[in-house]
């Protein structure tokens, strides 16, 4: 399978499916939601070769001002890097 002419949406599609059967299910559920609000919504339609890393940078500094959805915190530095590799 080659990758490069996918778009982020489609291998984001593949990884999950691949993944999900490890996960409980809020993990899954918290998943969705990451890669719904801000991966895909930055990057769904781009083909994974076109992405840059200054793309990544950008996203990932605006990951890091999300607030949790207890709004008591921002997103774990943990969870943007597990999102950005």
């Amino acid at each position: 399978m080659d990758i490069t002419y996918m778009t982020t949406s489609e291998l984001s599609d593949i990884c999950f499916n691949e993944k999900e059967v490890e996960w409980r299910k809020s993990h899954k559920e918290s998943i969705e939601e990451i890669l719904e609000l801000h991966i895909l919504s930055a990057f769904g339609q781009m083909k994974s070769s076109a992405i840059t890393k200054q793309d990544i940078l950008t996203v990932r500094d605006t990951l890091a001002k999300v607030q949790s959805r207890t709004k008591k915190q921002y997103l774990l530095h943990a969870s943007i890097i597990l999102l950005c590799h």
